[in-house]
């Protein structure tokens, strides 16, 4: 009996000690305004790590819920998957403190990516980019065309914004 005791007692204290120890990782995300989609003790999903079982609804949720807190922000850039747009909520909140770019680029200049279920191969890019390309330009207040460094963008970007 005594053993069942001290079993039950030493998950109490583990309880008690690991609760005490994300609690501690919670405050530290609220003081410094880094939103917890999911709260979880062990080892939770990464941020916007999309896992297969997912699914792309799950992952624009969770973009959305960033995009929201990020977008009531000052002073920051926000550099946004391309299918960010898609969901007029998200507009509405980077347009509502901000100003929508949209970097422009050839398209053999957008490469696929395994992290991108959505466009991990060059004929899924350009579906993306021919279905989307209307809608970024609808959305942004204003656009950049870029064919060369990432440096040369941010240059157009400084120019188009006048800062």
């Amino acid at each position: 009996m005594q053993i069942v005791i001290n079993i039950v007692v030493i998950i109490i204290i583990l309880g008690v000690l690991i609760s005490l120890h994300e609690a501690g990782h919670l405050a530290m995300a609220k003081l410094f305004k880094v939103y917890c989609f999911e709260y979880s003790i062990g080892f939770g999903p990464q941020l916007l790590h999309v896992k297969k079982k997912d699914g792309e609804t799950y992952f624009r949720d969770a973009e959305s819920v960033v995009i929201r807190q990020l977008a009531s922000e000052n002073g920051l850039i926000i550099s946004t998957g391309g299918g960010a747009v898609l969901r007029r909520e998200n507009v509405d909140a980077l347009k509502k403190n901000g100003y929508i770019v949209f970097l422009d680029r050839p398209l053999s200049q957008i490469l696929p990516a395994d992290d991108r279920p959505l466009a991990n191969t060059k004929e899924k890019v350009a579906a993306l980019l021919e279905k989307r390309y209307p809608i970024y330009r609808a959305v942004c207040d204003g656009s950049i065309y870029n064919d060369r460094s990432p440096e040369e963008g941010a240059e157009k970007i400084q120019a188009l914004l006048q800062v």
